[in-house]
């Protein structure tokens, strides 16, 4: 047997299956203010990141703004002035955060990656898993010769550190794929508790990327795709429908929290 994941799907299956189901049928695209965020985010992190590698400055923090405002005037579903306004705010701390703090650390730097596509293979009992995903940032660090990478998040900082298989994956195709050590960290951008960076334990690599491997497998055998209520109800794209057939969700979110 041979399957094909994202590690975004497999994280939506871990998540909740009813919604990793959700989102390989056909059905209508709801707006979530904190996904939409997200998204235009990493946009401008990345635009900012690519600057430095193609002409070895950072860009004038002037300009910053102003391509966070470009990503925001694209044309969105649920998105009206006032909506663009709020995110604007909300967004424009984080990625001033990650142009204090992060891109920095770029100048003069070799190696730079910015938004990789990859897939890797995962081998397993039941067959091979590839697994498909896309690195944020990564660059060779000139003293150590190891290959720093970042994978940005938005949201609050986690009570149980890093999203273990997300950077164990990471970790394994970059040391495939280059021949280096690697130092992988989650980096939260603020901006309420500013930017905070949660290193990767090495040492959690094999367990984690035999958790993802479990993942896949399950996600693929399961029928039945239950709906697991949590915290992660509340950014969930589907929130609008599993409200509609669960009445009490609501309360059961509340109680979860």
């Amino acid at each position: 047997m041979r399957l094909r994941i994202s590690h975004s799907a497999a994280s939506s299956y871990l998540n909740c299956p009813y919604g990793y189901a959700m989102d390989h049928m056909p059905s209508p695209t709801y707006y979530q203010a904190s996904l939409h965020l997200g998204q235009v985010v990493h946009a401008v992190v990345a635009r900012v990141a690519m600057t430095v590698r193609n002409s070895g400055v950072l860009p004038d923090a002037s300009e910053v703004p102003g391509w966070l405002r470009h990503e925001l005037d694209k044309p969105h579903p649920g998105l009206d002035d006032d909506e663009r306004d709020r995110l604007f705010d909300s967004g424009l701390p984080q990625v001033m955060a990650h142009y204090d703090r992060i891109a920095p650390e770029l100048v003069g730097k070799r190696g730079i990656l910015v938004e990789e596509f990859f897939s890797v293979e995962l081998h397993g009992e039941r067959g091979v898993v590839l697994v498909t995903g896309r690195i944020d940032l990564a660059y060779q660090d000139p003293e150590s010769g190891a290959l720093v990478l970042y994978d940005y998040k938005t949201g609050k900082v986690p009570r149980g550190g890093t999203a273990g298989s997300q950077l164990a994956m990471y970790v394994m195709y970059a040391r495939l794929q280059y021949g280096l050590d690697v130092e992988a960290a989650e980096v939260y951008l603020g901006p309420e508790e500013g930017t905070e960076v949660l290193p990767y334990p090495p040492e959690r690599l094999e367990a984690d990327l035999q958790r993802l491997y479990d993942v896949a497998i399950a996600a693929y055998a399961d029928q039945h795709f239950h709906r697991r209520i949590g915290a992660q109800c509340a950014w969930c794209s589907h929130l609008p429908r599993c409200a509609d057939a669960e009445p009490h969700l609501m309360q059961l979110l509340q109680h979860s929290n």
